[in-house]
């Protein structure tokens, strides 16, 4: 009897270590999935955040500080001026090659100080685009280049500091996307809109010229003055008669003999 409850209790506490030795490995199996899982989250989290470090997502989700930055043409380069941190977003522009270069830069920083900025790119089409860093980084300033195609894009910033201005230079930059040199030709086949015919003013009506009075003809018959058509008429200085009155008689002169 005593035999077989100890030979009872030896089985039962058997049963009782196989049952423990069984379900520990379940529990070391269940803890290194668990710690496998943590870890592939974890490395998933850090590949996004790489890839939006570079420019491969999408930054259009950003909660974007104030209006579109506009933009200040010089030459041929587009910049951008902003004061401040966080997201912000600039106006459409085009480029007029495939490959650009975007660099900014905190102007008049003292030294020791160190300030970042990251810089994504998207093209009109909300699409993101591969900026890639150069080896231009510095304390207060870096650069990107984009190889991509001619056409419209627009940049997010992200970072800056309180009171901070930075400035963003955008290479072959052919002005804002609405503006006479960056905007788009119109599409083939659409006619150009014509401009409005100006109306032609009637000419004045000119004021008509007064007619020049006749000017006063002498009269041929110097000798009409009233008198007599056949004399008598004075003798001329020289003692002769004039023409009109060629006869002579004693101190006058007549047209005709009596």
């Amino acid at each position: 009897m005593a035999d077989t409850e100890r030979g009872g209790g030896d089985a039962t506490g058997a049963r009782n270590w196989t049952t423990t030795s069984e379900e520990t490995p379940q529990v070391t199996r269940k803890k290194q999935l668990a710690l496998t899982a943590a870890i592939g989250m974890a490395a998933l989290a850090v590949i996004l955040l790489a890839l939006d470090f570079f420019g491969y997502t999408s930054v259009a989700d950003a909660q974007f500080e104030g209006p579109p930055l506009t933009l200040t043409q010089q030459g041929t380069n587009c910049v951008f001026t902003n004061t401040g941190e966080g997201y912000v977003r600039t106006e459409l522009f085009r480029v007029t090659s495939g490959d650009w270069r975007i660099e900014w830069e905190y102007p008049g920083v003292e030294r020791g100080v160190n300030l970042s900025l990251t810089v994504f790119v998207s093209n009109q089409n909300d699409e993101a685009i591969n900026a890639r860093p150069t080896g231009d980084f510095g304390r207060t300033n870096g650069a990107y280049k984009v190889t991509s195609t001619p056409g419209t894009y627009y940049l997010v910033f992200q970072g800056g500091y309180p009171d901070r201005q930075y400035t963003v230079t955008v290479d072959n930059c052919a002005g804002a996307a609405d503006s006479a040199t960056g905007s788009t030709s119109s599409p083939a086949g659409a006619s150009p809109t014509a401009s409005p015919t100006a109306t032609a003013s009637p000419s004045p009506t000119p004021e008509p010229t007064p007619s020049p009075s006749p000017t006063p003809q002498p009269n041929p018959d110097l000798f009409d003055s009233g008198g007599p058509t056949i004399g008598p008429a004075p003798l001329m200085p020289g003692g002769g008669c004039p023409r009109e009155y060629p006869i002579k008689r004693g101190d006058v002169c007549y047209t005709e003999s009596r």
